[in-house]
Formats: C-alpha cells, sequence, structure tokens
C-alpha cells in the first residue's frame, strides 16, 4: 500500500499504533474491561520505520553518551555556533569525563574564539545553577553538595580555558536533557530521574525534522530568559557561589522537609484543580485534611537549625 502521509504524520501514527497495542495488552488482563470501537485509524497505511526516523530528522541512536559523542565530536570541532546544555557539566569537560576528545574539543573552541576577532566563533555553556544542584543530587542518591561541587568545578575549568564570562550561563532549575547543539546538529541525552544522564540513551538530529526544531527554540534557544543567569565577572562569581553552597543545601533541604510534611490548600482553581475535585471522594478527602489541619496548632517553618539536628539524629 503507497504511504501517502508526511513524515510527521507517519511518526505519529508509528506511536499511536503503539499506545493502542499497549493499552490492548495491559487492559487484556483487567477482568471487565471492554476495548473502546475502532478510530479508523488501524486502517492507516504500513510506515516505514527508517523514513520516520529520517522524517523526524532522527540520524543514529546510542546507548549512552560516550558512544554518541564518539560519533559527533568531528562536528562539535567544526561547528562556528555551539550551545552546550548540561546539569553539572562532569560528564562533559572533567578530566575524567564521558569521552576525553570532546574536553579537548571544547577547551579548542575556546582558545580560537578569544582568538575570533569578528565573532563568528561561538560556544555558550548552560549548567543548573547550584542553588538547585542538591534538588538533583536527592533524586540520584548523592551526598549533598556534591553536585554543587561538581558545578564550581566546572566553571574552574572553563574560567582557566580562558572563556568569557558571558558565555557561562546557570538555569534557575532541575536540568531535564543534557544536550550539545553545534549548528545543523545536536546530541540529545534525557536525564532520567534516579540515574546519572552519561549512561542513558542519546540520540543524534539534524535540522531537517521536527526533533531539531523544537529544541533548538525551547531548549538551547533559551538563553536570555529570566530563568537564567548570566555571569559576568567569572572569578568572583566563582568564589560567592561555593561560599553560598550551604545555604542553598539549608534552603533545599526546609524546602524537600515542608513539602514532604505539608498538606497544603488549594488556593487557586486551575482546569486541572477543577477535574480533580470532581473525581469521586475528593472533595471528602479534601474537606477531612483541611478540618485536622485546623484542629492542630500550625507548626512553626522550619530552619536551618532544625534540619541540622534531624539529620543528626538519622
Amino acid at each position: 500500500m503507497p504511504n501517502s502521509l508526511s513524515p510527521e504524520e507517519a511518526v505519529r501514527a508509528d506511536i499511536d499504533r503503539f499506545l493502542r497495542t499497549y493499552e490492548r495488552e495491559v487492559s487484556s488482563r483487567e477482568p471487565g474491561y471492554s476495548h473502546p470501537e475502532p478510530s479508523g485509524l488501524d486502517d492507516l497505511p504500513d510506515v516505514d520505520e527508517a523514513a520516520s526516523l529520517a522524517g523526524a530528522g532522527i540520524l543514529g541512536s546510542f546507548r549512552n553518551r560516550r558512544e554518541a559523542l564518539q560519533r559527533f565530536n568531528s562536528t562539535l570541532r567544526k561547528a562556528q555556533k555551539v550551545v552546550v546544555v548540561g546539569s553539572s557539566l562532569k560528564g562533559l569537560i572533567h578530566p575524567d569525563g564521558a569521552h576525553p576528545d570532546t574536553r579537548a574539543i571544547l577547551r579548542e573552541r575556546v582558545s580560537r574564539q578569544r582568538a575570533d576577532a569578528d565573532g563568528q566563533l561561538v560556544t555558550n555553556f548552560m549548567l543548573t545553577h547550584p542553588a538547585f544542584a542538591d534538588l538533583r543530587a536527592e533524586q540520584e542518591n548523592r551526598a549533598k553538595k556534591d553536585i554543587g561541587r561538581e558545578i564550581i568545578k566546572s566553571l574552574m575549568y572553563i574560567m582557566e580555558w580562558g572563556a568569557a564570562a558571558n558565555s557561562i550561563h546557570l538555569y534557575l532549575g532541575t536540568p531535564t536533557c543534557f544536550g550539545i547543539m553545534a549548528d545543523d546538529r545536536m546530541i540529545l541525552n534525557p536525564y532520567t530521574y534516579a540515574d546519572v544522564a552519561f549512561q542513558s540513551p542519546c540520540l543524534l538530529l539534524d535540522d531537517s525534522g521536527y526533533f531539531f526544531n523544537v529544541f533548538a527554540r525551547s531548549h538551547f534557544g533559551i538563553l536570555d530568559r529570566t530563568m537564567v543567569v548570566r555571569l559576568s565577572d567569572l572569578r568572583n562569581d566563582i568564589g560567592e557561589l561555593y561560599e553560598r553552597l550551604s545555604d542553598f543545601q539549608d534552603h533545599t533541604d526546609m524546602l524537600l522537609l515542608t513539602a514532604r510534611n505539608s498538606t497544603s490548600p488549594l488556593h487557586s482553581q486551575s482546569e486541572t484543580e477543577s477535574d480533580l475535585e470532581g473525581m469521586p471522594g475528593f472533595v471528602d478527602i479534601r474537606d477531612n485534611a483541611r478540618r485536622r489541619r485546623r484542629q492542630r496548632p500550625e507548626a512553626a517553618p522550619p530552619t536551618a537549625a532544625d534540619v541540622t539536628k534531624r539529620d543528626a539524629v538519622s
């Protein structure tokens, strides 16, 4: 049967088929379940997998970041404009990182950029702001301040390479996806909740498909957004960030403790909350929680001393 779908429609059709098959497989084990009526999507023409991937702009997939970098290094060396987005970038620019050649290429790029009077060569780095690093450390079961120290160490390396301060950016949140965009190519390495990203699968993309376009705009293209802090004086900024690591840890500990020990009332009526209130039994659960909160004295907000005492006991 001839394929009359565009590449984008073909990929979406593949996803639709997968979801329907998965739903049938899971629901078949649930007693009393009846399958929904066919929607007509089963009549979609068969799609060649290679054509679907090509339409999405996916050139290849790799089991981990090291394998992806092995393929990507030559592109990284030749590119004019590069943006690197990650957490601490330990797996990229520390001497024991995922691939030694990548570190050497980035260092060489920074050196060439200093000598580029026309400003044609650009390399930007975006790391997680250390104030948010312990939120990621908690997920990875890492020691407190470990990732913050890794970020500081990465900033030290980049400073030693002679990078301009305004080429380094700190994101005010935890990372979602490591990636490097080099002109018309990029690699993407999603962060899993409970493991380091450089051990997770990677994709290699070019600008012929929608994957590249979306990430170029909404991931690599946010360097001037309000959630990004641009450094101005590397030596002073690094020193200040390092001195604040303990403060950042205390605030993170208090945030996590408060979140785990609180059941906050609803303050707004978003669409999600309206849907939630319509679920059977939810209003009773909410009202009971509010009554319990009114019947007990409000606990004072935790202090850094409280958190430290709790940690010592545990």
